[in-house]
């Protein structure tokens, strides 16, 4: 599968996974809340690794590696910023889950998923104006 293709529809799953664990936080289920938003910054990972590595990997490439394959972007900050939240993010889910802990998951998630939007418009504009 073309890399665009993987960048985008990983990027869709992101987003899928957000609206998830938004639903499941208004359900009052904290733990999948935060672990849909994790799954869904994972999921963004997935699509910024997708237009780093254009030949598609062999297995699914391990979570360190997705976010070592941040430091090939343009923009030091963003890389910076992805890495600070996926940290965060993963304390979280070694917590018991209480409502501000899903809705700091949620936050964290959907920043990272608009970190990532802002990141791939200019790589993938036709395909990123429907999300």
């Amino acid at each position: 599968m073309p890399y665009f293709i993987r960048a985008r529809t990983y990027f869709r799953y992101a987003g899928e996974e957000l609206a998830r664990a938004k639903e499941h936080f208004t359900e009052g289920r904290y733990q999948e809340a935060i672990s849909l938003a994790r799954a869904a910054v994972l999921s963004a990972l997935k699509a910024l690794y997708a237009i780093n590595y254009p030949q598609a990997p062999n297995g699914p490439p391990a979570e360190e590696e997705l976010l070592s394959a941040l430091d090939l972007w343009q923009d030091p900050e963003l890389s910076v910023r992805i890495k600070e939240i996926a940290k965060s993010l993963e304390k979280l889910t070694l917590e018991p889950a209480d409502r501000p802990q899903a809705e700091r998951a949620i936050r964290l998630a959907s920043d990272v998923v608009s970190l990532t939007k802002k990141a791939l418009g200019p790589l993938l504009p036709p395909l990123m104006s429907k999300f």
